[in-house]
């Protein structure tokens, strides 16, 4: 199995490829000179699936790996991508979805992103990190002050995920609009990610 592209900063992508905010080309640009190394775009909205292709290419001309998210993860053959993120915001079947991920993808980069929300079951991610997925925990402090990289990170010990990296949200939200900067020193966290690159 291929190493995962984490410890590697990253960003996610949702809209702004849709709205034109972003070409691929500038999007892989900006994700450049703010030192990023990878791109996960939306899979499953803003019509994004069809953009994978000219997203791939763009991104890669820049020396980025480019992936996909899904905020409702399925099933199927991956081809042409650099890895996966399944978010597990929604309960799912993590024993059924890890082993036909693999039966499909054995070799593919994949993770998950995570609230932490384990809907009641003690075991819930462990299907997936025996399956090799690399864990990202949801540090949006946007909404939860308490939500800190390391507060996450604490947490996802407990609950069978041994080495996360944090996403960090810079959207407005309950507790503010937070910057990079406001998350102070992330040298401790070099797979550290942005949620999102429309936000930057």
């Amino acid at each position: 199995m291929q190493p995962l592209p984490w410890p590697l900063p990253g960003a996610f992508v949702a809209w702004g490829l849709s709205n034109g905010q972003f070409t691929p080309e500038s999007l892989a640009a900006m994700a450049v000179s703010r030192g990023f190394r990878w791109l996960a775009l939306e899979e499953d909205d803003y019509r994004n699936d069809a953009r994978i292709p000219e997203f791939v290419v763009a991104s890669r001309a820049r020396g980025l790996l480019a992936g996909v998210w899904q905020t409702q993860p399925t099933t199927k053959v991956w081809s042409g991508i650099d890895f996966y993120i399944a978010e597990l915001e929604r309960p799912i079947d993590t024993v059924d979805f890890a082993r036909r991920h693999r039966v499909f993808n054995p070799t593919l980069r994949s993770a998950f992103i995570t609230n932490l929300d384990t809907h009641g079951n003690p075991d819930y991610f462990k299907p997936l990190v025996d399956a090799g997925f690399a864990g990202i925990t949801e540090a949006y402090v946007s909404d939860n002050p308490q939500a800190t990289p390391e507060a996450m990170a604490f947490q996802a010990r407990q609950v069978g995920i041994p080495d996360s990296q944090p996403c960090i949200s810079l959207y407005e939200g309950r507790n503010g609009h937070p910057s990079v900067a406001d998350y102070g020193d992330l040298s401790a966290w070099p797979g550290w990610s942005v949620y999102l690159a429309e936000h930057l």
